[in-house]
């Protein structure tokens, strides 16, 4: 079964941080930030739950490529962020939502 919160916490990370770019007041960025957060923390925990109890007798190594998932993540993510930005200005942000749709679904 797919838990509830991978979903919902990827669908809010997402959708917080793809709309942030059509934002016309502060208070609205800062919204989206905060549902974003709320997003990543939901998802993170669940989705370690779920790497430690499909890995078997492979825990250590299944947290490891998490962890090496999430940093090659976290490396990659400012460039592609920027080409966006570059080819689409700060509307270019939604794009994110697409692969963000796209992993909630699989």
């Amino acid at each position: 079964s797919r838990p509830f919160l991978l979903i919902i916490g990827l669908i809010l990370a997402g959708v917080g941080l793809g709309l942030i770019g059509l934002c016309k007041n502060y208070q609205l960025v800062m919204a989206l930030a905060v549902t974003s957060g709320i997003g990543i923390a939901a998802y993170h925990p669940e989705a370690a739950r779920l790497v430690n109890f499909e890995a078997g007798n492979q825990k250590n190594t299944a947290m490891s490529i998490f962890g090496v998932g999430g940093t090659i993540g976290f490396a990659i993510g400012p460039f592609l962020i920027t080409a966006a930005l570059i080819q689409w200005d700060l509307k270019g942000t939604i794009i994110l939502i697409l692969p963000v749709s796209i992993m909630a679904i699989l």
